[in-house]
């Protein structure tokens, strides 16, 4: 096994371009907590780790011109002290405290929760309500990908052999904005996410405004629910009317049946929950 430990995001960049790297499978070490989990029970070879655990450039999160910005290998537990964040982004400030234990938000990193591309990956509902995008950078260059253009299915991505997540980006919310994530899952804490949901909107006049609605466990990857997010844009907050839209976003899932949870159980879960998310109080 090849152990290598780079210096700065230069080295790194140079490093994952190189043949070896392809060759012995390497892997990115950050947190570490789905990584290890993969070798040791799922059977993952790799001839080569990279530890990107130090460079610092990768970590933090600033604000500035109203556009928040968060270092790949910010934790968790970083994402929960933010005051960054819980002022201008709760949903993913709630995701975050939904995350495992306390020594789990310490190592697992943003960057990591979103790259292990599940479905049930709890930050990526925020972060698709957030209309989020991702810095993807290689040692060709950079680039920006929204992050519903990112994921292609469960554990996959559009990320290039040599590229790497370093920054996700989005634009702070209102302070009048309903910001709200509610996560269902088999037990109160630690559990694999049944159905999850992300949602920001406004009110105005009594009626919706800019409706942003999230939802995680429900098809192959986190989806929008844009036709329920047209029912509620600029219609009255009137009970029927989310109703409608419940019932239009329960529609837009494709979820699974599986030890969670069967695939009716989640859209019914969806079509009783969202109205509560909806709620302005």
């Amino acid at each position: 096994m090849i152990y290598i430990k780079p210096a700065d995001k230069k080295e790194l960049l140079e490093l994952v371009a190189q043949p070896s790297f392809r060759k012995n499978n390497g892997q990115i070490l950050a947190g570490g907590s789905d990584l290890l989990v993969k070798i040791e029970h799922f059977g993952l070879k790799t001839g080569m780790i990279v530890d990107v655990k130090s460079i610092k450039s990768l970590r933090g999160i600033t604000k500035k011109d109203n556009l928040i910005r968060i270092g790949s290998l910010t934790t968790l537990s970083d994402i929960l002290g933010s005051k960054i964040l819980s002022k201008n982004a709760p949903n993913l400030t709630q995701a975050a405290n939904n995350f495992a234990a306390i020594q789990m938000r310490n190592r697992s990193t943003i960057g990591g929760n979103i790259c292990n591309a599940s479905p049930a990956g709890d930050l990526i509902p925020p972060l698709y309500a957030l209309d989020a995008n991702l810095k993807l950078e290689s040692h060709r260059g950079i680039r920006t990908v929204n992050i519903q253009r990112f994921f292609k299915g469960p554990g996959k991505t559009v990320l290039k052999p040599d590229e790497l997540l370093s920054e996700i980006s989005f634009r702070a919310l209102p302070s009048s904005t309903f910001s709200r994530f509610y996560k269902l899952g088999q037990r109160e804490s630690m559990a694999i996410a049944v159905v999850s949901l992300a949602l920001n909107f406004n009110s105005e006049n009594n009626r919706f405004k800019d409706v942003r609605i999230a939802l995680g466990s429900v098809a192959p990857t986190v989806i929008r629910a844009k036709e329920a997010e047209k029912i509620l844009d600029g219609s009255n907050i009137l009970p029927e009317i989310v109703e409608k839209a419940a019932k239009i976003a329960a529609k837009e899932c494709s979820p699974i049946s599986d030890v969670r949870g069967s695939a009716d159980y989640r859209r019914l879960m969806i079509l009783r929950l969202l109205p509560e998310l909806l709620k302005i109080a």
